[in-house]
């Protein structure tokens, strides 16, 4: 890692070592910090906070260097560096003899026109070497190949323990759009197995990187298997249970197929 700093972040570039270098185009781009990334160049602006934020948007030092990010980055924001404090009267506790108080609601005012106007991300940190640590991530993040945690799909979980197969065939249909589990369960009770399949070859799919022999085999066992009786989740839910008031013939029927009849009112195979 790389990062161009402006020659009035000394502190900072201690912090980096040999991976810190001064020069003047930071400056150029408005901002303090560069990196430049696979996706873009990126920049940053470091305020201390309160008082160099405060009399930055005062000045408007702030709205001339942040123009200037937007204008020659890719991705930028604003670093405050320090945290927030107030009084009993919601009044800004800075270390220093202000011009005038500054409330709360003035500071929050002003990161809402840095983020609704200028189109800033603002990030707070509590001190400079957080900033460096922040510093080292954004340049990580940009340099990895994938970023998938906002896209992965909570983990699916059995009733009791391991999801069975028709567990997972319902959790998959519930990725669908406007597919709830009373739906899922229909489609299941009316097709006896999740009605889609791979459209690739076992061997093609062992082509994907990081997918052997194994992990493709139990791929290909949820949606390419043999063909099933027709049944739902419950339906299985109640084949498995004995239940006394319906005698044996239910638990007999679905375990051997055979056709059971049974005197009993309450069975439902009665008479069948």
């Amino acid at each position: 890692m790389k990062v161009l700093l402006s020659p009035s972040e000394t502190r900072l570039r201690d912090r980096f070592g040999t991976e810190g270098l001064t020069c003047g185009v930071p400056e150029s781009m408005g901002a303090d910090i560069v990196l430049y990334t696979p996706c873009g160049i990126y920049g940053a602006q470091r305020k201390e906070f309160p008082h160099d934020f405060i009399s930055s948007m005062y000045d408007g030092r702030l709205a001339r260097e942040t123009g200037l990010m937007a204008a020659n980055l890719d991705f930028y924001e604003v670093i405050l560096e320090g945290e927030e404090e107030y009084d009993k009267n919601n009044n800004l506790v800075m270390n220093y003899k202000a011009p005038r108080m500054i409330t709360w609601s003035q500071v929050q005012g002003m990161k809402l026109s840095l983020r609704y106007v200028r189109g800033i991300n603002i990030v707070q940190v509590r001190n400079i070497a957080d900033t460096a640590r922040y510093i080292q991530l954004v340049d990580h993040y940009f340099n990895q190949e994938k970023h998938v945690g906002l896209f992965r799909r909570p983990t699916g979980k059995g009733s009791w323990g391991p999801m069975s197969k028709n567990e997972t065939w319902l959790w998959i249909l519930q990725g669908f759009p406007n597919v709830g589990p009373g739906l899922a369960d229909n489609i299941l009770g009316h097709f006896g197995s999740i009605p889609l399949k791979w459209t690739c070859s076992l061997d093609e799919m062992m082509e994907v990187p990081k997918i052997g022999k194994s992990r493709a085999e139990k791929l290909f066992s949820y949606l390419v298997g043999e063909k099933q009786e027709k049944h739902s989740v419950w339906s299985e839910f109640q084949a498995t249970c004995t239940r006394r008031v319906f005698g044996n013939c239910w638990e007999i029927k679905s375990k051997t197929g055979q056709d059971v009849k049974c005197s009993s009112l309450e069975c439902p195979l009665w008479q069948k």
